[in-house]
């Protein structure tokens, strides 16, 4: 990652809009200016981890709740939170009540196989 290691310095960012009214260009710019080779790295970790993660959340949960990618943008960009456990931590509060403990368990797991 970096200047050395990313020659072509590319960052895809998916946007899903339901209205194209609703498209704010200040965000895509603002998102561009936070990211450094560094924040990119811990993206990547995260949504990795998170990817292994929301497995274990699809089956305990019937599929109802995950981790999504957006969590860990808002993380990294807004909060610098670069590692699981300071993301564990900071997710953690957004977690309704009544998956708590099958995010707890999923971290937990996913953590003694990594």
């Amino acid at each position: 990652m970096g200047p050395e290691g990313d020659k072509y310095d590319t960052w895809d960012c998916q946007i899903h809009l339901i209205e194209s009214k609703m498209f704010d260009e200040t965000k895509i710019t603002g998102v561009k200016s936070k990211l450094t080779p560094e924040k990119r790295l811990a993206i990547l970790r995260l949504k990795y981890w998170a990817n292994l993660v929301n497995k274990k959340l699809r089956v305990s949960t019937d599929n109802n709740f995950k981790i999504y990618s957006p969590s860990i943008y808002e993380a990294v960009l807004e909060r610098n939170i670069t590692s699981t456990d300071d993301f564990i931590a900071d997710h953690r509060k957004s977690v309704p009540e009544k998956f708590i403990q099958i995010f707890d368990s999923a971290t937990r797991q996913v953590e003694k196989a990594i």
